[in-house]
């Protein structure tokens, strides 16, 4: 064989396998799909590559899976109250709304710290429903702290996003 035979044979594979090869873009380690009678959802795990759109309404990024947690969450046993606390929305990008019910002394507050432990906002915790605005503060994940007498009585993992 010689070097124009290995040539044509090189370029008839090289044309022959980039025509009907169609592959992912990504390198994803899971994935699948899932529908109902209300629609589908095709869905993977891992991708690092994906496009965000955004106009007055809000924003999606498509190819990403959007995270939306609400749970309590600490380190330090917290003292026994009868106090029952709710915050949402979580994620949220404008304002928290903290509701407080059962027997509790007028001395609630919270306090918003980020990852860092640096107390970023702090405020009197005066009626049984109160917004907190966190428009000003930057996408990111934040601890909240309701605290009673200054004793942490619960503690809350927030997800700020844009």
């Amino acid at each position: 064989m010689n070097i124009k035979e290995l040539l044509l044979l090189l370029c008839i594979q090289f044309i022959a396998s980039g025509s009907d090869v169609f592959a992912q873009s990504a390198i994803i380690t899971s994935g699948g799909n899932f529908s109902n009678s209300n629609g589908s959802v095709s869905f993977s795990v891992g991708q690092p590559a994906y496009i965000s759109f955004e106009n007055k309404d809000g924003f999606i990024s498509e190819g990403v899976q959007q995270p939306y947690e609400i749970f309590t969450s600490s380190t330090d046993v917290l003292p026994q109250t009868d106090i029952e606390s709710m915050v949402y929305p979580n994620p949220t990008q404008d304002q928290l709304v903290i509701t407080i019910s059962g027997t509790h002394s007028n001395s609630l507050s919270y306090q918003i710290y980020n990852v860092s432990g640096i107390l970023i906002q702090t405020d009197d915790l005066s009626a049984s429903e109160n917004i907190i605005n966190v428009k000003s503060l930057v996408p990111a994940v934040y601890t909240l702290l309701i605290t009673e007498d200054h004793k942490t009585i619960k503690s809350y993992k927030i997800v700020k996003n844009k």
